[in-house]
Parts: structure tokens; C-alpha cells; sequence
């Protein structure tokens, strides 16, 4: 996860860099912030929405009822 977080920063600094060349900084500052303030819809307009409580895992196993771990000799 943190690799694509840390690609997706890449290129949006990319992006950014090339907007502020071609329309301005002030104006790029205008369109991150707009962009930012739309961060909200995609939790929005997902099933997360819907959820009341966390969803069970499917192949769950308690930690007490975990097989221990072999010592490697």
C-alpha cells in the first residue's frame, strides 16, 4: 500500500509541476484545492456507505486457536 501511495505522490507531483508550467502556480493552487475538496466522494459513493458493522471475515481463525509456530532447528 505504501508503494502505491508513494507512486501516486510521484505522479501527481509530476502533474502538478506541469500544470504550474502551463496555466501558473495561483491557479494550480486553485485546481489541487478543488481536487482535494472532491477527495470525500469516492467513500461517498461506495458500498462503505451501506455498512453498519465490519463484515466477518470468511476464513477466520482466532489467535488462542492458531497452530504455534516450529522452531526452526
Amino acid at each position: 500500500m505504501r508503494f502505491l501511495a508513494g507512486g501516486a505522490n510521484a505522479i501527481g507531483a509530476v502533474i502538478g509541476g506541469a500544470l504550474g508550467g502551463v496555466i501558473g502556480v495561483p491557479l494550480t493552487l486553485v485546481v489541487a484545492s478543488f481536487g482535494m475538496l472532491l477527495g470525500f466522494l469516492w467513500p461517498l459513493l461506495s458500498p462503505v456507505r451501506g455498512l453498519s458493522s465490519m463484515p466477518a471475515m470468511a476464513h477466520s481463525t482466532p489467535a488462542s486457536t492458531a497452530e504455534p509456530a516450529t522452531a526452526a532447528r
